[in-house]
């Protein structure tokens, strides 16, 4: 098998690399393709993890009401992320024995963030989402056995529609915070809608 000459080896190495070169740089991710100054904070990629708290009230019965969320946002493009969340709902209500109940709803929730303007500092966007929920103990469950108080309701499945508007924004390198206003229709007997608003700290990843 003939060898190549040196200079030719040479010649053949340099066409290598530069082949070798040439694809990591298109592997490289959309934020790195750029020529970014010196300084400049990387594009958000939608990616984020999200914790929230806040306060509203029962639609059907005016009962104040406190949130917690923990949500995990993945882009399947610029503007659309899928995200899905975990979330926990306290409020009372009167029961048919005629006493106050405190209870905590908990649930989870999938839906679909589109974020209209994806590259503004301030990035708004509206969710539409489908959830299910447990309250513990229900106020409104059926007696499943022989305890007469709140404590021997069963626990209905709940399952709804939400709709959210919100903005969020960069405070200081992967860190982000916002507000967000949700709306949510569950099935079931007793409370059946919510309004919700509460401050969203996130960290991109």
């Amino acid at each position: 098998m003939p060898r190549l000459s040196p200079s030719r080896a040479d010649r053949v190495r340099g066409l290598l690399g530069a082949a070798l070169g040439i694809s990591l740089l298109a592997a490289r991710p959309a934020w790195a393709a750029e020529d970014l100054p010196v300084g400049t904070r990387k594009p958000f990629t939608g990616r984020a993890v999200y914790v929230s708290g806040g306060a509203g009230v029962v639609t059907t019965n005016g009962e104040p009401t406190s949130n917690l969320r923990v949500l995990v946002t993945f882009p399947v493009t610029e503007w659309l992320a899928i995200e899905p969340q975990a979330y926990a709902i306290g409020t009372s209500a009167i029961t048919h024995h005629g006493t106050r109940e405190s209870t905590t709803g908990a649930g989870f929730s999938v839906g679909a963030r589109f974020a209209p303007f994806p590259r503004w500092a301030l990035r708004p966007y509206v969710s539409t989402r489908v959830a299910h929920l447990h309250f513990w103990p229900d106020p409104w469950g059926d007696h499943t056995g022989l305890e007469q108080g709140v404590s021997g309701h069963e626990s209905h499945h709940r399952f709804g529609l939400g709709a959210a508007l919100g903005a969020d924004t960069a405070l200081a390198g992967p860190v982000r915070v916002g507000l967000e206003g949700d709306a949510l229709a569950l099935s079931g007997p007793g409370v059946n809608g919510f309004l919700q608003g509460q401050l969203t700290a996130g960290f991109a990843f």
